[in-house]
């Protein structure tokens, strides 16, 4: 692969933004990604941060999306017109 900007010369990665190869003069290192230098660095470090985020907030997720059924499940046997009437219709609560 090529370097998006400079065709003659080699490419060592690709923008986490938009995916253009970049030779060593163009990419900047941001740890976690490559940016092209003067154009994506800000979006790079805001799809970083926000992929930390969600691999930092993911277990708490989980957690709250199972409550969140158990607690629907639960209204759902208690006031089956209220929260559920198409499971009562069913039959399945």
């Amino acid at each position: 692969m090529r370097c998006f900007y400079h065709q003659d010369k080699e490419a060592i990665g690709t923008c986490k933004s938009c995916g253009k190869g970049l030779c060593p003069e163009c990419a900047v290192d941001l740890t976690k990604g490559l940016a092209c230098r003067g154009h994506c660095e800000d979006h790079v470090r805001a799809v970083i941060e926000l992929v930390d985020r969600n691999i930092t907030l993911q277990p708490t997720a989980a957690r709250l999306i199972q409550a969140g059924g158990s607690a629907r499940l639960a209204a759902c046997r208690t006031f089956p017109q209220q929260f559920c009437p198409a499971f009562e219709q069913e039959g399945e609560v």
